[in-house]
């Protein structure tokens, strides 16, 4: 099992990058209302960020989430 400091020593893959990315934007642009709706913070909104990051990561067997 890989512990919670893998990825500081460890590179991550371009499709897990790009996962924690979308994430974190998520996550920080829909609490502050910046996006003018582009996260809007509801339901609907977070499910369609969760399915990008699943469909991103399906094929990466090493992501650690």
């Amino acid at each position: 099992k890989k512990g919670p400091d893998y990825y500081q020593t460890n590179e991550m893959t371009d499709s897990t990058r790009q996962a924690v990315i979308i994430l974190a934007t998520f996550f920080y642009e829909s609490r502050d209302g910046s996006t003018a709706g582009f996260f809007a913070d509801s339901p609907e909104a977070a499910r369609q960020v969760w399915e990008t990051v699943k469909l991103l990561l399906q094929g990466d067997r090493e992501v650690i989430l």
